[in-house]
């Protein structure tokens, strides 16, 4: 299974600027991908989180501010390949499972992330598996 990338437009005016994330009628949005839980991470400079990959969650990310690069591996087709997400051009990625991913921040600021998941994360039925990244 791959990284699906959804471009999504910036529309600025003098008031600002306002990004559609998600929408109802979105060609990414399907039943099997139902948004549960939301967070937001921040990747400190030089710091990374992730390096893990989960069996049956998926996972979007969507750029809230600076840069940074997500590293993947897929498991099962023994595949690695990396992404770069700027939320001055942001687009939006479905992690899949078993897609090992890492985050990696090589900016000055804080990278920061919109986190959308399709299952509620309880410690108890947790699906986080850890593979060091590379």
């Amino acid at each position: 299974m791959s990284i699906s990338t959804y471009p999504k437009v910036i529309k600025t005016d003098n008031r600002g600027y306002l990004v559609e994330v998600w929408k109802k009628f979105d060609d990414h949005v399907t039943s099997r991908t139902p948004i549960n839980q939301i967070n937001i991470i921040s990747v400190a400079k030089d710091q990374q989180r992730g390096g893990h990959y989960h069996t049956y969650k998926y996972e979007y990310f969507f750029p809230i501010s600076g840069k940074g690069v997500f590293l993947f591996e897929d498991l099962e087709l023994k595949t690695e390949w990396n992404i770069t997400l700027d939320a001055v051009e942001p687009d939006m990625i479905l992690i899949p499972p078993m897609i090992r991913h890492t985050i990696k921040n090589t900016e000055d600021q804080a990278f920061v992330l919109l986190v959308c998941m399709d299952r509620v994360f309880e410690q108890e039925t947790a699906d986080t598996y850890v593979k060091y990244p590379r």
